[in-house]
């Protein structure tokens, strides 16, 4: 017999995880089954809540998204976003204004001066604030949050099988599996919940496709670069380069670089300085400062991430921001690329990939096999237009994106399935605001017209531009 279950959660990416949190702070029992093993979440680096687009619902969204990640804050008792520089380069003379988001427009030679990593050609969209927050951070955070409201997370259990028994009643079928996603017997167990919440990215069409009418969705192969600083030159290295990790990391004047004692403690621009063991609250310029993780180094402020381990770019001018670059229609500079270009610091280096769908994906492919020509484009981008990195000396990664044709998610109830998927141009950042959307349709309330699965809904709204100033789609495990 089956066992009874009230909502049933597939997929505990970020968006599945802050479906959880939502829906068990709400009361009842919430099940999360999730195909990977816990140790797995999100790859790449920092994902940006700064919206280049003038599209109303995404930058409500993105508001939504803000607030929820602060209340995450306080209910955690740990940081999870800082703020810092996103940068658009529109390609044209006058870059567009986002709406209620603050913003500057900085020449070609001001913003040079601010970033000599990268090289502009002609003014930028600024936002000296835009609100960050590393990927796996946050599919941790929300899966920490989805627990503490009563949730289960059980992982390395596949679903394999959703019958619709009813308008109210759902039965799905589950695998134990292994660390390679093999089933590790014939077994399966059947749970029967009223509510069943599908996000499962890529494998959305296969599991769910025999119970909704689904828009068609593409897969695609998306391939960024992680590529390193280049000598330092342009790319806002901090005065220190040694280690941070550990109890004998030292201390660090930021003045000088000189290693002033043993502990690991940092002492900001302005003197003040921190327990290793928290953040740090010195001044970095200005009511701005960052702050610094001292255990993984990672810090803010404006447009900059500190890396203690790494000695990557430090908080004020000549610090990576996120960005994104559109070529200029009509260019033949531009005949290479593949669509609007990303970047994001990430690790010891920054992250760029290509906005445009690459090849075709299955998405239970095994093993990353790269394009050859969107790669020799990528490198040719780099050579070209970020003097700071190193174009020859990257290292490369796969992952899925999903999207529809017209480039709006997928987010709606029938019956007992409420569906998320196509999240791919959001990424991570948004999971706190589309995972409330589903715990309001799990809950009879209806998401925007914008979302649904009619087409016709969908088409009485106008196409959103990709929102995320990710330096790559949102990638997490079941997303």
């Amino acid at each position: 017999m089956a066992r009874y279950i009230d909502t049933i959660v597939i997929g505990a990416g970020a968006t599945g995880s802050a479906a959880a949190w939502h829906l068990a702070g709400r009361g009842g029992e919430v099940v999360v089954f999730e195909r990977e093993g816990a140790e797995v979440t999100a790859s790449g680096g920092l994902v940006s809540l700064a919206p280049f687009t003038d599209d109303a619902l995404t930058l409500r969204l993105a508001t939504d998204a803000t607030g929820w990640w602060s209340e995450l804050e306080s209910r955690l008792g740990r940081r999870l976003l800082d703020t810092g520089s996103a940068v658009w380069v529109s390609g044209s003379d006058s870059p567009p204004r986002v709406a209620g988001v603050e913003s500057e427009l900085l020449d070609e030679a001001a913003a040079t001066r601010e970033w000599p990593g990268i090289r502009f050609p002609g003014s930028v969209l600024h936002v000296p604030r835009a609100v960050r927050l590393d990927a796996g951070v946050a599919v941790r955070a929300l899966r920490d949050a989805a627990r503490d409201a009563g949730a289960e997370l059980r992982y390395r259990e596949r679903v394999t099988r959703i019958r619709v028994l009813g308008d109210d009643r759902a039965l799905v079928e589950v695998a134990a599996v292994d660390a390679a996603g093999e089933p590790v017997d014939q077994q399966t167990t059947e749970f029967e919940c009223r509510r069943l919440v599908v996000t499962v990215g890529a494998h959305t069409t296969k599991l769910a496709g025999g119970v909704l009418v689904l828009p068609r969705l593409v897969v695609t192969q998306q391939q960024p670069g992680r590529f390193p600083l280049r000598g330092g030159a342009g790319t806002g290295v901090a005065p220190w380069q040694g280690s941070a990790q550990g109890a004998d990391a030292g201390r660090v004047d930021a003045a000088t670089g000189d290693d002033v004692s043993r502990g690991g403690e940092l002492r900001a621009w302005t003197g003040g300085d921190a327990a290793g063991e928290g953040p740090w609250r010195g001044s970095a310029q200005g009511a701005d400062a960052g702050r610094v993780d001292a255990a993984t180094g990672g810090a803010v402020s404006r447009g900059g991430e500190l890396r203690a381990t790494t000695g990557g770019a430090a908080a004020g001018s000549g610090a990576w921001p996120i960005w994104r670059h559109d070529p200029v229609v009509g260019d033949p500079r531009s005949g290479y690329w593949r669509g609007s270009v990303w970047g994001a610091p990430a690790g010891d280096g920054v992250e760029v990939v290509w906005s445009a769908p690459g090849a075709a994906a299955a998405p239970d492919a095994a093993g990353f096999r790269s394009e050859r020509r969107r790669r020799t484009a990528l490198q040719h981008y780099v050579r070209e237009w970020l003097p700071g990195l190193d174009h020859e000396q990257f290292t490369e990664r796969g992952e899925v994106a999903v999207s529809t044709r017209d480039g709006r998610a997928v987010i709606d109830r029938v019956g007992p399935v409420v569906v998320a998927t196509a999240l791919s141009h959001l990424g991570s950042g948004f999971a706190p605001a589309v995972g409330a959307l589903l715990a309001d349709l799990a809950d009879g309330v209806r998401a925007p017209a914008a979302f649904s699965l009619r087409a016709d809904r969908r088409a009485s709204t106008a196409s959103a531009a990709p929102a995320s100033a990710s330096a790559s789609p949102d990638a997490s495990p079941g997303r």
